[in-house]
This record gives structure tokens, C-alpha cells and sequence, in this order.
């Protein structure tokens, strides 16, 4: 978005978006790396 808003798109459903935070995406991606979310794989 214009505004810096990240917005996530699943390649499947390329027309269903997400959007989150700055804050909301860095955490999710730092609890990907500590493996937090291996679970759900």
C-alpha cells in the first residue's frame, strides 16, 4: 500500500490479501526463524 502497509497474497488465491502491521510482520517472521511456528508445516 501507498501508506507502507505490508500486505501478504497467497499465491493460490492471489485476489484474497492480508495485511498486517510492521511490527505484526517482524514478529511473525522472528518466530518463523526461532521455529515457533514449525508446527504448523
Amino acid at each position: 500500500m501507498a501508506d507502507g502497509t505490508p500486505i501478504l497474497r497467497e499465491t493460490t488465491r492471489p485476489r484474497e490479501l492480508v495485511t498486517t502491521t510492521r511490527e505484526g510482520l517482524r514478529n511473525f517472521i522472528e518466530a518463523a526463524k526461532r521455529g515457533e511456528l514449525d508446527h504448523l508445516v
